[in-house]
């Protein structure tokens, strides 16, 4: 059985860990005592010979194919795999369940109600980056009987798990190279709703009329389910300031809020919990020049979240800042779709430089109907000063060239623009 094979496999090996969530779920199975290793193709790398003969279980990562080598051995040694959500949805029948879903805010409102909570009782957490709390880490295995999870649509992976509180953020339409439309991606949060256990408790954003429709629907089939819902209009929101900036931000603190009042009578002073919350790694994460140039880096690549934190970085730094954006977007089919989002998400930003598309289970179809230049000039429509990069490496020489020309410089994406941001940083110190 599926459901016993975690918690008697002592010897587990990971394909794919140092993807967010699998590295959080293997931090969490070593800390519980079993012997995790595994492999990535960023190294240490997939090889037959890292599935030894007393490796128990394997668990891969969503991203990793059926005919990756170290799965084609273990099938070959009769070893039992499970995927990542399938893992993590295992793992959820252990505990009280607090998940957080949504399209936007998931690893931001994950990192908070685990801020909040984490000294009331003690929960264990499961989050998309490395956050402070956590001693820079994005998994803690805590002793008390709740688990709070980031819990991602994506290929319906949500539908793996067992919630007893969801904590909605959101929704819009996204991850469009698996779901057909709108209506196929909101049907999948429906199913996701509808796993609450017997009596669950749903928070939800009262100005997000799509999601309340959505909870109208699953009330008719589930009327068991209590819901939480959290406005702009509520008290606690004129008090929510976040160190991370933006209103999202502080939506994203009251969605926190709120979730975290479902599970504890928690103490007067988690509000300002929220508002010395730092950030989780790559959410508005700045770094100081020395000659004070500001350089963030940012997770977002959807439209949406473009604009939000691009909007948030002016209203920070005032309107007198020069702000250049390096945005990578994800996904040559995934720019196509969504390029209407995007024609407005840049204006806050004083220059655009798009350094390549990234490219990521994409087909030769999809590459050749979207490039970098064609998105560069369909911008270019609406903004007056965006560029193309000719890659990373020309982008980063160029943005060296002219790095003075600017008071802020934000990378954005979800690939791996961090690479030249990194190296900007170094060079800056």
């Amino acid at each position: 059985m599926k459901e016993n094979i975690l918690q008697t496999a002592q010897n587990i090996h990971c394909i794919g860990i140092k993807g967010t969530g699998l590295s959080a779920l293997a931090g969490i199975l070593q800390a519980q005592g079993k012997n995790v290793t595994g492999s990535d193709a960023n190294g240490p790398h997939h090889d037959a010979k890292n599935i030894s003969q007393n490796i128990d279980l394997v668990i891969y990562s969503a991203a990793v194919p059926p005919e990756n080598i170290e799965r084609k051995t273990a099938q070959a040694e009769g070893i039992p795999e499970l995927s990542y959500p399938e893992a993590l949805g295992i793992l959820t029948q252990n505990y009280k369940t607090i998940a957080i879903c949504g399209t936007h805010g998931k690893t931001t409102t994950t990192s908070m109600v685990a801020t909040i909570l984490k000294d009331e009782i003690d929960p264990t957490i499961l989050v998309g980056a490395n956050i402070s709390i956590l001693d820079g880490h994005n998994f803690y295995l805590g002793k008390g009987e709740y688990l709070i999870i980031e819990a991602c649509e994506y290929q319906r992976h949500f539908l793996h798990y067992y919630p007893d509180i969801i904590c909605v953020t959101n929704i819009e339409l996204d991850h469009v190279d698996y779901f057909e439309d709108e209506n196929d991606y909101e049907d999948a949060f429906i199913s996701f709703f509808l796993r609450l256990s017997e009596n669950g408790t749903i928070v939800v954003p009262k100005d997000h009329e799509k999601v309340m429709k959505l909870i109208e629907e699953v009330q008719k089939k589930r009327p068991d389910i209590s819901v939480v819902n959290y406005s702009k209009e509520d008290s606690e929101f004129a008090q929510i300031e976040p160190v991370i900036p933006g209103e999202h931000n502080r939506y994203n603190g009251l969605a926190a809020l709120k979730t975290a009042q479902t599970v504890s009578n928690i103490s007067k002073e988690a509000i300002q919990k929220i508002n010395n919350f730092t950030g989780a790694s790559r959410r508005f994460e700045q770094f100081i020049c020395t000659n004070g140039q500001v350089i963030i880096d940012d997770y977002a690549h959807h439209p949406t979240a473009v604009k939000a934190t691009l909007k948030a970085a002016r209203a920070k730094f005032g309107p007198d800042k020069s702000i250049l954006c390096v945005f990578q977007p994800h996904q040559h089919s995934r720019t196509r779709k969504l390029l209407k989002g995007f024609l407005g998400s840049f204006n806050e930003a004083n220059e655009v430089i798009i350094p390549n598309i990234y490219q990521t289970r994409d087909s030769q179809e999809d590459i050749q109907s979207m490039s970098a230049e064609f998105f560069v000039e369909e911008l270019s429509k609406h903004h007056p000063n965006v560029h193309y990069g000719h890659g990373l490496e020309k982008t980063l020489y160029d943005i060296q060239n002219r790095q003075n020309d600017f008071d802020i410089i934000i990378f954005m994406g979800a690939g791996d623009i961090i690479t030249i941001s990194d190296q900007l940083k170094s060079s800056s110190r």
